[in-house]
């Protein structure tokens, strides 16, 4: 997966959508922080999606037990279960909510079909930052308004973070800054964020006037 993609596809699972990853055992993987039951219940009409988690988050739930999931560096799926909704499956995968939530069950932790493949939607998942997470981000970008990458950063975690205007102005900065940096690609990703904004949003059409503005002066 190239730079640009991964950025898009941890920006969509922030975003609370799905993202497809292809290759021996391709998987549609939505984000359970971010997911509504009504995207899933889209996404999985027929109420056959498994959860995945850490072996280290298997342990916690003292499934350590079972040999798959003792081993803190496997991940290990959930069988489906008519109990397992979006609010369950955030209950299970958070352990914050150790202390609060009621006791569910029963779990039953199987090895993935593809291990990569739940290795990489793991890691996507947990490459996403929090909006709390982006003060260091923008303090990098400000150290230096020279450092590109910096400022791609921060656009990047903004836009999966639900800032589209901040996110959008970092993008055009770096545009107006050096348009062909990276091959162009703080152009493109301010592409995306368009469409993921939806291209008949009156913001998009300002947006474009301003890369306009960028490109053509």
């Amino acid at each position: 997966m190239s730079g640009t993609a991964l950025r898009s596809a941890i920006a969509a699972l922030r975003a609370g959508r799905p993202i497809r990853i292809d290759g021996p055992c391709p998987a549609a993987v939505l984000a359970v922080e971010t997911a509504t039951q009504e995207l899933l219940d889209l996404v999985d009409p027929g109420h056959l999606a498994k959860l995945l988690i850490s072996g280290e988050r298997a342990a916690a739930l003292n499934l350590a037990n079972e040999r798959d999931a003792a081993d803190p560096g496997a991940p290990v799926v959930l069988d489906h279960a008519q109990w397992l909704d979006a609010a369950n499956a955030l209950a299970i995968a958070d352990p914050g909510r150790d202390l609060d939530r009621a006791p569910i069950g029963p779990l039953h932790p199987v090895t993935p079909d593809c291990v990569e493949t739940a290795r990489a939607a793991l890691d996507l998942a947990r490459s996403a930052p929090p909006a709390e997470d982006l003060a260091p981000l923008v303090a990098a970008a400000e150290a230096d308004p020279d450092d590109l990458q910096a400022r791609f950063d921060l656009a990047n975690a903004q836009m999966a973070a639900g800032q589209r205007d901040a996110a959008a102005d970092s993008f055009l900065a770096i545009v107006a800054k050096d348009r062909a940096w990276n091959d162009g690609a703080a152009r493109a990703q301010f592409l995306k964020l368009l469409e993921v904004v939806g291209l008949e949003d009156p913001w998009v059409s300002a947006q474009r006037r301003r890369l306009s503005a960028i490109l053509f002066t």
